[in-house]
């Protein structure tokens, strides 16, 4: 559908149409431009001057995290009518990044999810793990909610935005492999992202030692002219053969960290690793650099609905009451 093909419309109607979980969310796209943000994973919004009447103009221009909020509007409300319709199965909280609130019609995650779990999403295109360490509404709402399970997506804006991935590459070399490339650098960025990892888990899981934590490492991404993988790989100086392979390793090695750190004795095995790393090994699989395609976030998600059912028991729609 074009813009000429879509009539005037007021900003707070326009709102009102996005956060609702019964609108057409693609017609209604169709009035927002989308915004390029240099960096950040997600993706961003606003509304077209020329549709929607009555915009606020905030300094700066842009209406950082419009995307974001009309997102999780919608989805609350899907949520709420879910419980107040007879829902007894478990309760899920859901935090994370873009793979887990990608803010158009592309089927993230948790939207392949939602059809059958009852889920409040907690995501934010462009957080990073420290934005969501920081924040206390995680267990906020898990107590609030009597959540069973809290997923969360973690790690790939602290990866990927801001030309990031350039940093965490050790200085290219005549005939260095992509192994040789991923070492000292990389190693301390782990850490330091491990000690968040513990310290969010720890908080959860002594607040909250019965419920399971969901999470997960990232499909071996390829560079594909995009400011998060080959822009600044290439200004690293890392040649075009190799930049896959320099991905791969680095998605590898994360996984593996956050494999090891699900399986520590501490947590009980309330914490549960999902594998997605065998996911998108065809660049087709992928909507862009860094998030996959609708049917292969449907493949990630069926990953995490096996998890769920294993520990949650029943989570689909046969938990509805009548």
């Amino acid at each position: 559908m074009t813009e000429s093909d879509l009539p005037p419309i007021a900003y707070g109607d326009l709102l009102e149409r996005l956060g609702d979980p019964d609108s057409d969310l693609d017609y209604y796209l169709g009035y927002l431009l989308e915004v390029p943000v240099p960096g950040r994973m997600g993706v961003e919004f606003e509304p077209n001057p020329n549709l929607v009447t009555g915009i606020p103009r905030p300094e700066g221009g842009v209406l950082i995290g419009f995307a974001n909020g009309f997102m999780r509007r919608r989805r609350h409300r899907a949520y709420r009518r879910r419980i107040a319709g007879g829902w007894t199965g478990p309760r899920i909280v859901s935090e994370g990044d873009s793979w887990f609130q990608y803010p158009t019609s592309l089927q993230d995650i948790i939207d392949h999810l939602m059809r059958d779990n009852a889920i409040l999403s907690l995501g934010a295109a462009g957080d990073e793990l420290k934005d969501i360490q920081r924040q206390s509404e995680i267990l906020l709402n898990i107590e609030d909610e009597g959540a069973s399970a809290l997923l969360l997506s973690a790690g790939g804006n602290d990866l990927f935005d801001n030309g990031q991935l350039g940093r965490l590459v050790e200085e290219p070399r005549p005939g260095a492999t992509g192994e040789d490339l991923v070492g000292p650098t990389f190693e301390t960025f782990l850490q330091g992202m491990v000690e968040r990892y513990l310290q969010l888990f720890r908080r959860v899981h002594q607040a909250f030692p019965q419920v399971h934590i969901l999470i997960h490492g990232y499909g071996p991404a390829f560079p594909r002219d995009g400011a998060w993988i080959e822009g600044p790989l290439t200004d690293r100086g890392v040649p075009g053969a190799i930049q896959h392979d320099v991905v791969k390793v680095i998605l590898r090695r994360f996984n593996e960290t956050l494999e090891a750190l699900a399986a520590r004795a501490e947590f009980g095995g309330k914490v549960n690793h999902v594998d997605v790393t065998n996911i998108g090994t065809d660049p087709d699989d992928w909507h862009d650099e860094i998030h996959l395609d609708g049917p292969n976030y449907r493949r990630v998600a069926d990953r995490f609905q096996a998890v769920l059912d294993a520990r949650l028991g029943q989570t689909g729609p046969e938990a509805l009451t009548g």
